[in-house]
């Protein structure tokens, strides 16, 4: 039933970037664990992709996010009598420059012991609401909390005293090989306009900066990762390609893997390739796309078109982890034949691009030649993709059948759908 036909890590030259994980061999399965519980680390320096990673792990597998960063400052700004902290306006920029003068006068104040206990009364906040899944970024940005000897530390004692309350799974570790941060920082640095002298030579001050700033946080983490490491929890992701979409799908399925249930598909793309003529336009391989005929999904007759799309759902739904990308050709079934117009009141976002537009691929050649798709990406982030000669209003109907039919599958919901209005 449908061919995989391209894994995800397969490389060669010009090809995609491999993106590696090295586990720990105490990360276990999440069925092996007894306790409800489940607390994952994050680490990740400059140019890591972090903040993406953290926001699709909250939204793709339902993760609560702690930021120790936002929890010291919220923290210590209750102990600022100003207007601002009065009015509750914890995390302005006025508020959160206070603390950080604080900080620099009185840095003792401020201790791991401390940011761990903050932590275990902010997870068991969220825990009353009925969360069980928590992504911990313990490492902040601000220079004032990460120069803090106090707590940027050995850590074991502190740790182990917090995880006899919280146990940790693991650590996630975004890294950037070091034989591989000065390349990384001087191609950062020459992609930005802003940091290019007059005569295009990248300025070596800006790129000294940044390699500052890449040495500060390996220094603020290194005892943390050391601690994880020692006890087989760290799981290292070599993010050194840098292209956040290759990251986070690596990530994903490293999760995935453990039996982590995602909530929904970040970033599915499905192509619907509704002739033979539409198939033979694009390498689904260089595509990395995952390539099923409907036929195999569908076997009784006649084809019934909710039938076809629950089928298509649960196919997605089974596969999506491991591969984000989705050709479904049609073959002999005329689809478009058999479609019927509704009055449907979800909100579609059209736009017309070629291929490489939603999938990246690793190559920039000549796209003079590419066929241009029309999408259309409902608001539940899926994406369909249909060839730009389609009827838009053929389009609609195609991505609001499976948009049903990926509720019916979420939700478990059986039934009718809305009546269907003819075309006139």
């Amino acid at each position: 039933m449908g061919c995989v036909i391209s894994k995800r890590g397969d490389s060669t030259a010009g090809k995609l970037p491999v993106i590696e994980i090295k586990s720990g061999s105490n990360i276990k399965p999440m069925e092996l664990y007894t306790t409800n519980r489940r607390v994952v680390f994050i680490f990740g320096g400059p140019g890591s992709r972090k903040g993406r990673i953290v926001n699709d792990l909250a939204q793709g597998y339902g993760f609560q996010v702690v930021s120790t960063e936002k929890l010291i400052l919220a923290h210590f700004a209750r102990r600022i009598s100003t207007t601002s902290a009065k009015r509750g306006l914890i995390g302005n920029m006025e508020t959160a420059n206070q603390v950080e003068q604080l900080l620099r006068r009185q840095p003792q104040i401020l201790t791991l012991q401390l940011v761990l206990e903050i932590v275990m009364t902010d997870l068991e906040m969220k825990e009353q609401t009925g969360s069980t899944l928590f992504l911990l970024d313990l490492v902040p940005n601000l220079r004032s909390m990460l120069q803090v000897q106090t707590f940027i530390k050995t850590c074991d004692t502190e740790m182990e005293q917090f995880e006899r309350e919280w146990p940790c799974l693991l650590a996630l570790n975004l890294a950037i090989p070091e034989n591989k941060v000065a390349e990384n920082l001087r191609s950062l640095v020459a992609k930005s306009p802003t940091h290019l002298l007059r005569d295009g030579i990248s300025d070596e001050k800006d790129i000294m900066k940044t390699k500052r700033r890449y040495e500060e946080y390996a220094a603020s983490v290194r005892e943390f990762l050391r601690y994880f490491d020692r006890n087989h929890r760290l799981a290292t992701v070599d993010v050194s390609c840098g292209v956040a979409d290759l990251i986070w799908a690596r990530v994903s399925e490293f999760f995935f893997n453990l039996g982590f249930k995602p909530r929904d598909a970040l970033n599915t793309v499905i192509f619907f390739v509704l002739r033979d003529q539409d198939a033979t336009m694009y390498d689904f391989k260089n595509y990395r796309m995952e390539c099923v005929d409907i036929a195999d999904l569908v076997t009784q007759t006649p084809v019934d078109l909710e039938h076809l799309f629950d089928a298509l759902s649960k196919y997605v739904e089974k596969y999506r982890a491991a591969c984000e990308c989705f050709a479904v050709r049609f073959g002999d079934l005329n689809i478009l034949e058999m479609l019927q117009y509704e009055d449907d009141r979800q909100i579609f976002f059209l736009d017309e691009k070629d291929l490489d537009h939603y999938i990246y691929t690793g190559h920039r050649g000549d796209k003079s030649n590419c066929a241009k798709l029309r999408a259309v990406c409902t608001t539940e982030n899926h994406v369909c993709l249909f060839p730009a000669d389609i009827d838009v209003k053929a389009c609609k109907q195609m991505a609001s059948l499976y948009s049903y039919a990926r509720r019916r599958t979420r939700d478990g919901v059986s039934g009718p759908r809305p009546s269907l209005v003819p075309p006139s």
